[in-house]
């Protein structure tokens, strides 16, 4: 039998611990409203060894900021909010149209709780295309990029470095696109004096690639048709685990190899859990996946009562975005519960 917590109503159900949930809880805790997150364990950016972007964290790894968000929040606010380390797989509406009331439960069935209001900051999940590029799984975030501003710059050539001068794009799925492909060279152009582009047997692509590259940069960037056969990450330097490589060596369906400093891919992505589709939102069809749709600027959804921040409700996946749309979603949060208690 399940347990409920029926003597609490919470002011807002958040689904999700990262930083697009924790800064909607911030803002609401100094409304003191009462909330309560629920953090799957689940992060997109788990095998990142260090995050870039953000004043004061630079460099530090996602793992330690989000202890210290999580440890500030609770240390600070903890009459107000709680974070139960549950996934949420379960969510009904109830809502009787002059008040809006949610009931969500985990995994198993064991618990639920209520809540007045709903915010989805599940995040998403990369798709990687293992099935059809073998070996690249293995080299994902060692040596397969999808962000250059993140894990680019430490990979920059230096002149006389025994490090490949040379790095590649993988035109395949999402990056299949010609002009993301170019805009993706020029980023890795930015790092290493050559780039190749991979489009793996495509040759009607490579003819329309090669055509879209400008006669000044045909001696840098370079047109591989050739299908690969398997990609193997290689250890670099003195890292004896491997986990910051930084080398992939791409093996051509031929028998022949060469070696990048490192790879570019955007795989595709889905945004975590059924919760959306339990509630009925409207998603948004984006390059690569669906979002859910939030209405900027306070990212309310579809359906009253429900927002959507971070992740799952935006094309930019930077902490920057989640932090800033988790803000603005609590200020029109707590001004409607403000209004319904009226």
């Amino acid at each position: 039998m399940a347990v409920g917590h029926e003597n609490t109503v919470y002011d807002a159900l958040i689904i999700g611990g990262g930083p697009a949930g924790l800064s909607t809880a911030g803002h609401l805790v100094r409304g003191a409203f009462k909330v309560i997150i629920f953090d799957s364990g689940q992060y997109r950016n788990v095998h990142s060894p260090k995050f870039h972007g953000i004043p004061g964290w630079d460099s530090q790894s996602p793992a330690k900021i989000r202890e210290q968000m999580q440890g500030d929040i609770l240390n600070r606010y903890g009459e107000y909010v709680s974070i139960v380390r549950k996934e949420i797989t379960t969510i009904e509406n109830k809502s009787d149209g002059a008040r809006s009331l949610f009931i969500v439960k985990d995994r198993d069935g064991s618990e639920w709780w209520r809540g007045r209001k709903v915010v989805l900051a599940t995040g998403v999940s990369d798709v990687l295309p293992s099935d059809t590029i073998p070996g690249y799984e293995n080299c994902w975030v060692r040596g397969i990029f999808q962000c250059l501003t993140s894990q680019g710059l430490e990979q920059k050539y230096t002149a006389g470095s025994a490090t490949p001068s040379t790095a590649g794009v993988l035109a395949a799925g999402v990056c299949a696109a010609p002009q993301l492909c170019i805009r993706l060279a020029a980023q890795a152009g930015q790092l290493v004096p050559h780039v190749r582009i991979y489009t793996m047997g495509d040759t009607t692509l490579a003819d329309q690639l090669a055509g879209m590259v400008k006669p000044a940069e045909k001696d840098r960037i370079t047109i591989e048709n050739r299908k690969i056969a398997r990609l193997v990450c290689n250890k670099r330097g003195d890292d004896s685990a491997g986990q910051h490589s930084s080398l992939v060596t791409v093996v051509f369906e031929d028998g022949e190899e060469t070696e990048e400093a490192f790879l570019v891919h955007k795989p595709t992505m889905q945004v975590n859990g059924t919760l959306a589709k339990q509630l009925g939102l409207k998603m948004l069809p984006h390059i690569g996946h669906d979002l859910i749709h939030a209405e900027p600027p306070f990212n309310q959804t579809s359906v009253p009562g429900v927002f959507a921040v971070g992740d799952c409700a935006s094309p930019q996946k930077m902490y920057a975005q989640a932090l800033a749309m988790g803000a603005c979603a609590a200020a029109a949060l707590g001004g409607q519960l403000q209004m319904e208690d009226k």
